[in-house]
């Protein structure tokens, strides 16, 4: 289970919404809530100064937080709930290490702002180096336009091409076991058929699934891969995306696409990033 959450904010909407989206996810488990404001203070020539504004600058995320703190409990009704408060002067992606490592947290929930031709990303730069850098634990990527629905169908995409361990595939476990969900196997065929190490990582993986729902789907091989994930999310009405970060995973393959065909990856729902 996941007993302690890490949720950043810049106190933006979007990072609410993520927030609302967390509690709805949690809103009967026993979990621990931690909120992270990171403001990265430039050292000024002037140590007094620097201290000043240091001091202003905490003093004014303290204040901000305890308001977010307060507008969540009147929204929440789980007693169970409880409620922690982070401070950071440093780069988002550190603060989140640190946070982590420090207070044993299970999962990050963080928003992202929607991919636009303009910005030529699927992510917002915060959230790409996160999920770049992030060494050990799940990131919950929630869209800055994404209400919360219960996740009934949860897309996994793999080539079958590594094995999966038990750890590996935890919070994508957890999630459905929650909810009931099914997991919904895609697998964008390069080949006409699995090979046969393709063949065995594909029985372990169910086997690893169990007693999860599971269901298998085979796509063509027809365009770039953000493209085909994307078309089967929206046809097959699918709840959350979940992917395995690893060395020439599908999820690194996304990210090495050039960046017109990475536009068409729209996060339109939530996206678990899992370390290896």
């Amino acid at each position: 289970m996941f007993k302690k959450v890490l949720l950043p904010t810049d106190f933006s909407a979007i990072s609410w919404n993520a927030i609302a989206y967390a509690i709805r996810l949690f809103e009967d488990q026993t979990c621990r809530f931690y909120l992270l404001n990171s403001t990265l203070l430039k050292v000024s020539t002037t140590t007094s100064f620097s201290d000043r504004l240091s001091r202003t600058l905490y003093e004014s995320a303290m204040t901000e937080l305890n308001k977010w703190v307060d507008k969540i409990k009147e929204q929440n009704i789980n007693p169970e709930h409880e409620f922690e408060i982070l401070i950071s002067e440093d780069h988002l992606d550190h603060s989140i290490e640190w946070a982590v490592e420090k207070f044993n947290i299970d999962l990050v929930v963080m928003a992202t702002k929607g991919a636009t031709a303009a910005k030529g990303a699927i992510f917002g730069s915060n959230t790409v180096r996160v999920i770049k850098h992030a060494g050990g634990f799940p990131v919950l990527i929630i869209p800055e336009d994404c209400s919360f629905k219960k996740p009934e169908a949860i897309a996994f995409p793999t080539d079958f091409e590594r094995s999966y361990n038990t750890r590996e595939l935890k919070p994508l476990k957890t999630i459905a076991q929650m909810f009931n969900s099914q997991i919904r196997i895609l697998h964008i065929n390069e080949e006409e058929q699995l090979n046969d190490l393709q063949e065995i990582n594909k029985a372990e993986l169910t086997k690893f699934l169990e007693p999860c729902q599971y269901r298998f789907h085979w796509m063509p091989d027809y365009a770039k891969k953000a493209e085909e994930i994307h078309v089967f999310i929206e046809t097959m009405y699918v709840d959350m995306l979940a992917m395995v970060k690893y060395k020439h995973s599908v999820l690194e393959s996304i990210f090495n696409e050039p960046v017109i065909k990475k536009i068409s990856f729209k996060t339109e729902v939530p996206f678990l990033v899992i370390p290896e």
